[in-house]
């Protein structure tokens, strides 16, 4: 069996990053290239600028082709904007005491695609399971007899402009855009074990521009949300509150920063404070003194994440895990302060997926980049087939949805 090369895109705010690796035949992936880019032309996963943002794909993809000696045209994409919605739909039909067969299953996706909305992309439409009259759920009803069959299926749909923007920057790159998959249930992906994607996790990807939040559930995405706030406003707070260079923030917080500082910190450590006339001088402050400019804003985004779960159905408390992604969760003391703010086990989510990555690209900041590629090997139950881009009509959704059926039941 011939191996299989697959690439994936994760087009942040602040880093484009490019996995190219090779699937094995017992379905292993093993990293051949990885490269990251300083991001430009993208604000909260928004693009703003095509030119800048080409630019920085471009260089991405092609440190990595280099260090993979090969050449890429097609690459799955994590979409990051914002507008994303999840919609759990049930549809059911009649089927009046027979045996369920392949007839039955087509007649209630045609259900479903009657209810697609018009004015939003779909980038994803994943069964969460069948029932048969008040049976037990099931993932597969053909074979079995009843009254009535029920399908409950998670939709996930995108702002079509924002989707469009992104499949002509890829395009401009000379890349096909082989699949889109939402970024938050990528990461999922790629840092949960199987028990957390079955049993109701939240995952938290603290991204530099965003904070997105994704509830899994029976493998499937059932709530998400997209803040905007992320670990970029920590640093700029700390620009601010210590009137000191963005680039020197950002080292002070990832280096001595911390969330678990009950007592007061009382070491010192230099600061380089920007004065009238525009010059830096080294000036000295404790540490408890920055750690008490990053907690407000932790506080903030915390209780923007538990209200936008609670309002939603999904208690942060019934979650049976949390984990945390993205470059803030490299944040110390984050894992700690958020369990004993919330009573439930918190850990970083890191690379499971892929071998043979450097160490810097296991870590959280890059977990997307991983379940992108984990999306794109049969471990998913999606029922958008891969290598089609998104659409807002409701026909080609119907091609494609009768695709899936024909693949999976024929």
């Amino acid at each position: 069996m011939a191996q299989k090369i697959m690439a994936s895109l994760d087009i942040g705010s602040h880093k484009i990053a490019c996995i190219i690796a090779v699937q094995g035949d017992d379905g292993s992936m093993r990293s051949l290239g990885f490269a990251q880019k300083a991001s430009q032309g993208i604000t909260r996963g928004v693009i703003v600028d095509m030119n800048s943002a080409e630019e920085a794909i471009r260089s991405a993809v092609s440190a990595a082709e280099k260090t993979a000696n090969m050449t890429i045209q097609d690459i799955s994409v994590a979409v990051n904007a914002v507008g994303t919605e999840i919609e759990i739909l049930e549809k059911s039909i009649t089927v009046t005491g027979k045996v369920i067969n392949k007839k039955d299953i087509e007649r209630l996706i045609n259900e479903v695609k009657n209810t697609a909305r018009p004015d939003m992309s779909l980038i994803h439409a994943i069964p969460v399971h069948y029932i048969l009259d008040e049976n037990p759920p099931s993932l597969d009803p053909i074979g079995l007899v009843g009254e009535k069959l029920t399908i409950k299926i998670a939709l996930v749909y995108a702002k079509h402009n924002a989707l469009t923007n992104i499949v002509n920057l890829v395009k401009k790159c000379h890349l096909n855009c082989q699949n889109l998959v939402l970024s938050s249930y990528a990461a999922a992906l790629g840092v949960m074990v199987e028990q957390e994607l079955q049993m109701g996790s939240l995952l938290i990807d603290f991204g530099g521009g965003t904070t997105n939040i994704v509830v899994i559930r029976h493998g499937t995405p059932i709530f998400h949300k997209t803040i905007n706030l992320g670990s970029a406003n920590i640093t700029k707070d700390i620009a601010l509150g210590l009137s000191t260079p963005l680039d020197h923030a950002e080292r002070l917080k990832t280096r001595f920063g911390s969330l678990l500082d009950e007592f007061g910190d009382t070491r010192d450590l230099e600061v380089l404070r920007i004065g009238e006339d525009g010059n830096t001088s080294p000036h000295r402050i404790t540490r408890h003194f920055l750690n008490q400019i990053l907690v407000p804003r932790v506080d903030e985004i915390c209780d923007m994440v538990n209200n936008a779960c609670v309002s939603a159905g999904f208690p942060i408390q019934t979650m049976q895990n949390i984990v945390i992604t993205g470059g803030g969760a490299e944040c110390s003391g984050l894992c700690d302060y958020l369990q004993a703010l919330w009573g439930r086990p918190v850990r970083i989510g890191y690379n499971n997926s892929i071998k043979n990555l450097p160490d810097t690209a296991n870590g959280p900041k890059f977990a997307c980049l991983a379940g992108v590629l984990r999306y794109g090997t049969q471990l998913h139950r999606d029922v958008m087939p891969r290598n089609s881009t998104p659409t807002i009509s409701t026909d080609k959704w119907s091609t494609r949805l009768w695709q899936w059926y024909k693949d999976n039941y024929n």
